[in-house]
C-alpha cells in the first residue's frame, strides 16, 4: 500500500491527538458591539450610565480564566481574583460578565457542579451535562491556530432567562469541554459568544500525560428548579419585583 505525504501527514496527526490526555487553556475576554439600548430620558442619567458601561467594557480586559481537563473531566475557574495593580475589582467584573465561581464538568457520570456564593449562600449548584441542543453550522474561523466550527444552542444563564449562546469549537483537539460550563460538542470549545462577550482561548497547553481534576465540594446542593427558586423569591424583595 502507498501513503501519500498528505495522508502520511494525517495519520500521524491523528495518532498524536489520540494520544492526547489532559491539557489546559487560558481564556481571555472582550465585549462584542451591543446594539441595544436603553433611553432613560435624562442626559445626565443616561450619561452616567453609558460611562458606567464603558469602563466594564475596559476591565473585561483584565479578567482571565483557566481550564483545566482530562479526557472524562473539566474544571473552570477565574485567575486571580484580587484586586489588579489598575484597581480594578475582578470579582465585580466577573460578575458583570456572568461567569463567577467554578465550574466543572464529568461526562462519565452526566454530571455539571457549579459552586458560586450568592445572597450570602454559599451554593453547589448541579445539572446534567447533556444540557445543550446543540445546531452545527458550516462556518469556521481559526483560534490560536485551529480550524474551529461554529454551534448554537439555547442555555439558561445563572437561572435567569434562556439566551442564545456561540460556540466555536475545534475538532483537533477531541474532549467535549469548553469555557464557564458549555458544553457537550464533539471538540474542544475555544470561542465562546455569550450576552454581548467574547470568550477566547489566548493560550494552550496539551498533554499525552494523565492530570487529576479536583471536583468542588462545597456548598449547599441545589437543583435548577431551587436555584430559580431561590432567585424569584430574591426578585420578590425589591421594590421592582413587588
Amino acid at each position: 500500500m502507498k501513503f501519500t505525504p498528505l495522508l502520511i501527514v494525517l495519520f500521524f496527526a491523528q495518532f498524536t491527538f489520540s494520544q492526547l490526555k489532559s491539557g489546559k487553556i487560558i481564556y481571555k475576554v472582550q465585549p462584542m458591539e451591543d446594539t441595544t439600548t436603553i433611553d432613560l430620558k435624562d442626559d445626565q442619567a443616561q450619561s452616567f450610565l453609558e460611562k458606567k458601561q464603558e469602563q466594564r467594557e475596559r476591565n473585561l480586559q483584565f479578567l482571565s480564566y483557566t481550564l483545566v481537563f482530562n479526557a472524562k473531566e473539566s474544571f473552570f475557574e477565574t485567575q486571580d481574583m484580587m484586586e489588579n495593580d489598575s484597581g480594578v475589582d475582578l470579582i465585580k467584573t466577573a460578575w458583570h460578565a456572568g461567569v463567577f465561581g467554578i465550574y466543572y464538568s464529568n461526562i462519565e457520570e452526566n454530571l455539571k457542579l457549579r459552586y458560586f456564593e450568592s445572597m450570602d449562600k454559599s451554593l453547589l449548584l448541579h445539572t446534567k451535562f447533556h444540557n445543550l441542543d446543540w445546531t452545527i453550522g458550516k462556518e469556521t474561523k481559526v483560534i490560536q491556530g485551529y480550524t474551529c466550527q461554529k454551534a448554537t444552542a439555547t442555555a439558561n444563564i445563572n437561572g435567569i432567562k434562556k439566551r442564545t449562546v456561540t460556540a466555536w469549537f475545534t475538532r483537533e483537539i477531541p474532549f467535549q469541554f469548553g469555557p464557564a460550563g458549555i458544553d457537550g460538542l464533539p471538540g474542544m470549545i475555544l470561542g465562546l459568544e455569550r450576552r454581548n462577550i467574547y470568550f477566547y482561548a489566548d493560550s494552550i497547553s496539551l498533554s499525552k500525560k494523565s492530570k487529576k481534576i479536583e471536583r468542588p465540594t462545597r456548598g449547599q446542593k441545589i437543583s435548577e428548579g431551587e436555584w430559580k427558586e431561590l432567585l424569584e423569591e430574591a426578585l420578590q424583595q425589591t421594590p421592582w419585583g413587588r
